[in-house]
């Protein structure tokens, strides 16, 4: 037979009472605060988002064709908190519009900083279609007010036809522990690739195979 203090246990009832009592703001409080309850400005309606540093500003770079611009989108913040628009950085490709014709928008970026150039893959394609393109362009800085800012075009890297199984999409520059350098693409078609880059072109080297990494069926977007 277990033994109860009648003061004890209405005490421990009072206290239980209150506590049930306590608004539910109260509660609320005390869940974790995190970045993303700050953020302000231009955050919406971006996809495939990469992000880079240059000095005090954060870029952030994903899919165009937002507000009719078919270019990456760009935004900009300098404390990860308040985001602008910052227009892309260009447009849809000569080259690319005349491999797709039927292309609205450029894909996908992804951007890295290599050997002193800020280095931009992105792809061009059209959604459900296996014909696509992956090109990448650079640029010596981000700064659109310092005057060596410029983005330098260099055509195709990899391209893929409905024929051949897979999808030259979602791009992903790797430089890995012994200097060499990748890149990695792919979808849900044939799961994802990776081919090996010169490192003075930023191309593919000559007669380098592709290399089969397969995800599950569900990996890669749209294509």
């Amino acid at each position: 037979m277990i033994a109860a203090d009648r003061r004890g246990l209405l005490k421990g009832a009072l206290s239980l009472s209150a506590v049930s009592l306590l608004p539910r703001a109260a509660a609320a409080d005390t869940a974790p605060d995190t970045l993303n309850a700050h953020l302000t400005g231009y955050h919406t309606g971006l996809h495939d988002p990469v992000m880079i540093r240059e000095g005090d500003t954060y870029h952030v770079f994903g899919s165009g064709g937002w507000a009719g611009k078919p270019g990456p989108s760009w935004r900009i913040s300098k404390d990860l908190q308040n985001w602008t628009d910052n227009d892309p950085p260009f447009g849809i490709p000569d080259w690319a519009h005349e491999a797709i014709p039927d292309a609205k928008s450029v894909w996908a970026p992804h951007i890295s900083y290599v050997d002193g150039l800020y280095r931009m893959y992105y792809s061009v394609s059209t959604g459900g279609s296996m014909r696509s393109v992956t090109g990448f362009a650079t640029t010596p800085t981000l700064d659109r007010n310092a005057p060596h800012y410029k983005w330098t075009d260099h055509g195709l890297v990899v391209e893929t036809h409905p024929s051949i199984g897979y999808n030259a999409i979602d791009s992903n520059f790797v430089r890995d522990a012994n200097g060499e350098d990748w890149l990695e693409f792919g979808s849900y078609w044939g799961g994802l690739k990776l081919i090996k880059l010169d490192k003075k072109t930023g191309k593919r080297a000559r007669r380098h195979a592709y290399v089969v990494a397969r995800l599950s069926p569900r990996a890669g977007r749209g294509g």
